[in-house]
């Protein structure tokens, strides 16, 4: 399955899902540590979808069994 989107291109997804995921992200130039720039909003938006494309996982280890 090959998912297009205006800004990011087209992503493959190897599983089909029976939902839509959406992420949003904003900025607002009446903020003091935004982006004040196209170009730096950009790429921020660049670093953001690599992110989006290899999220964190985090395993929990249960430290609570008894031996």
């Amino acid at each position: 399955v090959k998912i297009r989107h205006p800004y990011f291109g087209t992503q493959k997804s190897d599983e089909v899902r029976n939902y839509f995921q959406y992420h949003t992200i904003f900025t607002s130039m009446k903020e003091t540590f935004g982006y004040k720039t196209p170009e730096a909003w950009f790429a921020y938006l660049r670093e953001w979808k690599e992110e989006l494309a290899h999220p964190v996982t985090v395993k929990v280890k249960d430290s609570h069994t008894t031996k």
